[in-house]
């Protein structure tokens, strides 16, 4: 997904790739290959696997979507909406999907595409760490190095593209970057002295 996430950024919002990208795209895709286990890897197809592209490239283009909407969109529906469904699944949604779904729109809305498919491979490292912990599924050395690679990836995502120095003006700041140190750069001088 930050793959595409990536090459979606760079065609339709014309983002440049920065050395910092291309590094933490090599160490997230490092990371989920060393965990699926590279050598156990198939290029043949199935449904599924066909679906779980396919799943990858629809949620890309969708935070390309809501990073480019209008501030109306990308924000949960509200508890009143909510109330009319029954009270089963109000509950879960109220515990589970609408803190989740929130903080994947929020997410959508404030960090580039490529970046964001970065961060949420996360998800990954939680599945196997929980899977290990709940479900007795083997965490070796293989598995360890691989989420060491994905958090790596995300570190470096986070803090290189942080310290390179963000061309963003006040009006288009809503970067991770701009949030995290609560402000914005200032706008470049105008070269037009009146």
């Amino acid at each position: 997904m930050p793959a595409w996430g990536t090459i979606l950024e760079v065609v339709v919002m014309r983002r440049p790739l920065t050395r910092w990208r291309l590094v933490s795209l090599l160490l997230s895709v490092a990371g989920m290959l060393t965990i699926l286990g590279a050598g156990r890897l198939s290029l043949s197809m199935n449904i599924g696997d066909l679906m779980a592209l396919l799943s990858g490239v629809l949620f890309a283009f969708g935070a390309v979507l809501v990073r480019q909407a209008p501030a109306a969109l990308g924000k949960a529906p509200s508890l009143g909406q909510l109330a009319t469904l029954a009270p089963w699944l109000l509950l879960a949604a109220a515990a589970f999907l609408i803190p989740v779904m929130s903080g994947i729109y929020w997410g959508s809305r404030n960090v580039d595409p490529g970046r964001l498919g970065i961060l949420l491979q996360v998800e990954a490292v939680m599945g196997i760490a929980s899977a290990a912990l709940l479900a007795g599924e083997p965490f070796g050395a293989p598995q360890a190095i691989g989420a060491a690679l994905v958090i790596g990836a995300g570190l470096v995502e986070v803090i290189g593209n942080a310290r390179a120095a963000p061309a963003e003006t006040e009006a288009e700041c809503t970067s991770t970057y701009c949030l995290s140190v609560g402000s914005c750069p200032p706008a470049a001088p105008s070269d037009e002295a009146g």
